[in-house]
């Protein structure tokens, strides 16, 4: 579902509609997106660790979450300046992000993994 959100959210914003309603449909989208991961990815980062790495894995997982929130901030300021470049930011994020979920383990519906 978060998955989804994301696309038709970036697909709203690719659209470069200035609209109230446009703007809106996307930010809801977003927190949709938010609201579905922001639960889930901890037990899943800790459900996938040994027991002896859950502690440092759940870290690793807080530190990247909030670099990763710095960096959009940096960036977003940054792009208010550069609305022209925001298609080709939002690209390479897509390639990117479906790059690194495609290396991720696959789970069964029971929570285990297929390897």
């Amino acid at each position: 579902g978060g998955v989804v959100c994301v696309a038709a959210s970036a697909l709203f914003m690719i659209g470069g509609s200035s609209e109230f309603l446009s703007v809106a449909a996307a930010m809801g989208f977003t927190i949709l997106a938010v609201a579905t991961a922001e639960p889930a990815a901890p037990s899943i980062v800790t459900h996938l660790a040994n027991d002896s790495a859950r502690g440092t894995a759940a870290g690793l997982y807080h530190m990247c979450q909030f670099t990763g929130s710095f960096f959009g901030g940096l960036v977003g300021g940054y792009m208010l300046d550069r609305p022209q470049e925001l298609g080709v930011l939002l690209f390479l994020e897509a390639v990117l992000w479906f790059a690194l979920a495609s290396g991720l383990p696959s789970l069964g519906p029971d929570g285990q993994r297929r390897d």
